[in-house]
C-alpha cells in the first residue's frame, strides 16, 4: 500500500508543478499475481482488503479515486468469471470508489473481451446501482390499502403492488424450474449473453450523423489506417 501510493501521489505532485491546481484523480487499481506462474488473479480476498484501504486513503487525501473491476483471470464468461468479477467489484464499491472503468467484458485477465459477459456484466451493474443507492422512501398507502383489502388469511400475489414488482430483476437470469429451463433448451449464461449481443448488433440503429461531419470521420479513419498500416 506505501508503494501503491507513492506512485500515485508521486505522478500528482509532478503534475501540480507542470500545472498548479490541475483537478487530480488518485488512480490505484489493485490485483493478485500468481506465485506459479505470474498470472494476474482476480477477485482474491488480498486485493480486496486493500481496496478497502485504498478508499480510506483517498478520502484521507481529499482526492476521487479511480480503479477498475469486474474482470477476471477465466477463459469464458463460466463460473470463474462471475466469481472473480463479484469479488473484484464488491470491495471498490464499498470502499467508496468514484470512478470505475473498465468494468464490463474482460476474460483472461483484460487480454480478451466476451460480448456474452459484457452484457451479463451489464446487467449485474445495474443491480450493483440499485444496491448501492440504498433505502430509500415509499409511498405506504398503497400497501396498507392492499392489506386492508386483502384481510386476514388472504395472499398478496395478485394485488397491484405486488404485481407492479420493484425489484431490480436481471431478465438475462433463469428463475425458473428445471423442468422449464431444460423445454426451453437449457441454456447456459454464457449462451444466454451470447445471444443477448447478438441481439442488440442485429438491431443496433446508428445515430443520425450531418453528412459532413460523417464523411471528415470516415477519412480520418482511413488516413490513420494507411498510416499505421
Amino acid at each position: 500500500m506505501a508503494l501503491l501510493l507513492a506512485e500515485a501521489l508521486a505522478g500528482i505532485a509532478y503534475a501540480q508543478l507542470i500545472r498548479p491546481g490541475c483537478p487530480m484523480v488518485l488512480g490505484v487499481a489493485l490485483m493478485g499475481v500468481s506465485m506459479k506462474s505470474g498470472a494476474p488473479m482476480m477477485g482474491t480476498a488480498e486485493p480486496g482488503l486493500m481496496n478497502l484501504l485504498v478508499g480510506q486513503m483517498a478520502r484521507h487525501y481529499r482526492l476521487p479515486w479511480r480503479s477498475c473491476t469486474m474482470w477476471t483471470g477465466s477463459k469464458s464468461a463460466d463460473i470463474q468469471a462471475g466469481y472473480d468479477s463479484a469479488n473484484s467489484m464488491w470491495p471498490v464499491l464499498l470502499g467508496g470508489c468514484n470512478y470505475i472503468m473498465h468494468s464490463a467484458g474482460f476474460l483472461e485477465g483484460a487480454l480478451g473481451v466476451s460480448y456474452a459477459k459484457w452484457v451479463q456484466d451489464a446487467a449485474q451493474l445495474e443491480g450493483f446501482h440499485r444496491f448501492f443507492a440504498g433505502i430509500g422512501d415509499e409511498d405506504l398507502d398503497a400497501i396498507l390499502g392492499d392489506i386492508d383489502r386483502v384481510g386476514p388469511g388472504g395472499h398478496f400475489l395478485g394485488t397491484d403492488h405486488t404485481r407492479l414488482n420493484p425489484f431490480v430483476i436481471n431478465r438475462l437470469q433463469n428463475n425458473d424450474s428445471y423442468e422449464q429451463w431444460l423445454d426451453e433448451g437449457a441454456k447456459t449464461g454464457e449462451a444466454v449473453g451470447n445471444a443477448e449481443a447478438r441481439r442488440m448488433l442485429e438491431t443496433y440503429v446508428a445515430p443520425s450523423m450531418d453528412d459532413d461531419r460523417l464523411g471528415a470521420l470516415e477519412d480520418f479513419v482511413a488516413r490513420r489506417r494507411l498510416a499505421l498500416g
